[in-house]
């Protein structure tokens, strides 16, 4: 330990020069500002009962495994980002925050059972960690964070311990074997891309206490064939199916008001469609690409440049 003592000062780790295996005692309570950044060490055990993991502090490094042992610990931003051989963290904290992109491109990291004794997660925290392939977040954070999973392409099953209102931009955009959306009871909103890319679904039902969907949000979903949009969602937002290319069916319930441009791009398979009563705005190109489709209007919907791009209008 005669490097690592030569490089900490009052508890802080400020650079490691050591053995592949370092295992950090009780008096280092704070491992500093790419301590261990590009290192090539094969684990890491942090003892300290209150533990605090600084800006980029393992980030790039080789590390495999890390046991961060403390009762109360924070990870800080970008803490592990692009450790690309990090397998396991045994996090058993019951006092856990975890910062923005603190795992972001952790190629090798399959589990974070961890989060459920999370208090906090930042943003993009997990952003492509590729082989993850379940998450189960705590009732700790008041909040879910932009792309907290974005880009999970394994991630095939999500389940939050708290009924969020809300799910930001990018939340599951790219997690391309996400098999169902885990709704809550009480959601209201879905962000911009939330579930972009996201191509094992093959149908949707969308909750009617949503209340309003961001632009691209069912983007490049590939494989829905079935999509219920949500009764209380009155905008059918631009982009909103862009390039689901396998979408048959939608159904547009009394109450949606206007469909965006750009909304349906390139839905090729989409045979037909029935508007509601309600519907009274179409965005421009909103139906290009779907040039086998028969669309049934009713009387307050406006005509015009939309209608080009489909294969017949009919009116009610």
């Amino acid at each position: 330990m005669k490097n690592e003592k030569r490089n900490q000062e009052q508890g802080v780790l400020k650079r490691y020069t050591g053995g592949s295996d370092p295992v950090l005692q009780e008096d280092i309570h704070t491992v500093g500002k790419k301590a261990f950044s590009r290192s090539k060490i094969n684990s890491c055990t942090c003892r300290a009962p209150e533990l605090e993991i600084d800006v980029s502090a393992f980030a790039r490094s080789s590390v495999r495994s890390v046991d961060l042992l403390g009762r109360k610990c924070v990870i800080g931003d970008k803490a592990f980002e692009n450790c690309e051989t990090l397998e396991t963290a045994e996090i058993p904290s019951q006092d856990l925050k975890v910062g923005s992109g603190a795992f972001r491109g952790c190629k090798s990291l399959a589990e974070v059972p961890f989060l459920e004794h999370a208090r906090a997660v930042g943003s993009y925290a997990f952003d492509s960690c590729v082989s993850l392939t379940h998450a189960a977040l705590g009732a700790g954070p008041e909040t879910l964070e932009e792309g907290l999973f974005a880009n999970c392409e394994s991630l095939r099953t999500v389940s939050f311990g708290r009924e969020y209102g809300d799910f930001p931009d990018w939340l599951f955009s790219g997690c391309r074997a996400l098999e169902t959306i885990p709704w809550t009871k009480e959601i209201r909103s879905v962000g911009y891309a939330a579930f972009q890319n996201c191509w094992a679904l093959t149908e949707v039902i969308m909750p009617n206490t949503l209340r309003e969907a961001g632009q691209l949000c069912f983007s490049g979903c590939k494989h829905l064939r079935r999509m219920r949009w949500g009764e209380s969602c009155a905008c059918v937002p631009a982009g909103a199916f862009l390039f689901c290319e396998e979408l048959e069916e939608i159904e547009l319930p009394e109450g949606v008001q206007t469909i965006g441009e750009y909304a349906f791009w390139n839905c090729r398979k989409l045979g037909s469609l029935r508007l509601p009563d309600s519907l009274q705005e179409i965005g421009r190109q909103a139906f290009r690409g779907c040039g086998g489709c028969t669309v049934e209007i009713g009387p307050h919907t406006r005509r015009g440049e939309w209608e080009r791009d489909v294969k017949e209008v009919v009116c009610r």
